[in-house]
């Protein structure tokens, strides 16, 4: 059986890794002593429903605490801890993603031209060029891709909390290489379609770029 302290040492911290980067003005967790739950408080209902999707989709077994008073817009998420079934489906999504990044490639170089069309476009509007465009082409392209949910994949049949973690690790190194192969993918496509559209038309320009991809695919590393 899982002892209550690690349910609060484990649960607390994701909790924390899960909210610390949403625009919420407080929250504060605090340990059931009856089971060792996790109890996060957060300034108002409509917050529950965000962080219970956020802590399930993590692996962690949450559900709504109903306010103490009808009259409160506090609302509280009980969190009890690891559930290997929302874990296989987390680690499914990650290897659906994993699969998904290492063949597409030619999405990301036509989403990388749409993004630098829509920008440049945007900038000539103004009269001014965008000495940042090549930026925010990255950073559009790479939050597209973090933004997709694929459709899961089969997890291996696996019960062990430990293992499956093991594996949700390994999957989401290799998940974060690949992102990091695709934003650098995106780089390259933005300077030769840059250098393209200096001697060609706009739609003799996009079709080098995508005979030219396999170039510019950057090398794994070993």
């Amino acid at each position: 059986m899982v002892s209550s302290r690690w349910i609060w040492r484990t649960s607390c911290r994701c909790v924390t890794a899960t909210v610390r980067h949403w625009p919420y003005t407080a929250w504060q967790a605090v340990r059931d002593e009856l089971d060792g739950a996790v109890i996060p408080g957060l300034p108002c209902q409509a917050q529950a429903g965000d962080v219970l999707t956020a802590l399930t989709s993590h692996g962690l077994a949450a559900a709504r605490r109903p306010a103490a008073c009808p009259a409160q817009h506090s609302a509280q998420v009980r969190v009890t801890g690891w559930d290997p079934r929302l874990l296989r489906r987390r680690l499914a999504v990650l290897l659906a993603g994993v699969d998904d990044l290492s063949t597409e490639w030619a999405a990301t170089a036509e989403l990388t031209l749409y993004h630098y069309d829509r920008h440049a476009a945007a900038a000539a509007a103004t009269g001014h060029e965008d000495p940042d465009l090549d930026c925010h082409v990255s950073t559009d392209v790479e939050t597209a891709l973090r933004r997709s949910d694929p459709l899961p994949h089969t997890a291996p049949a696996v019960n062990d909390i430990g293992r499956l973690q093991q594996l949700i690790h390994a999957a989401t190194d290799r998940y974060e290489e690949l992102i990091a192969q695709h934003t650098e993918l995106a780089e390259n496509v933005t300077t030769r379609y840059r250098a393209q559209l200096t001697i060609h038309d706009h739609d003799t320009a996009e079709q080098a770029i995508l005979t030219a991809l396999p170039t510019l695919r950057p090398r794994p590393k070993p």
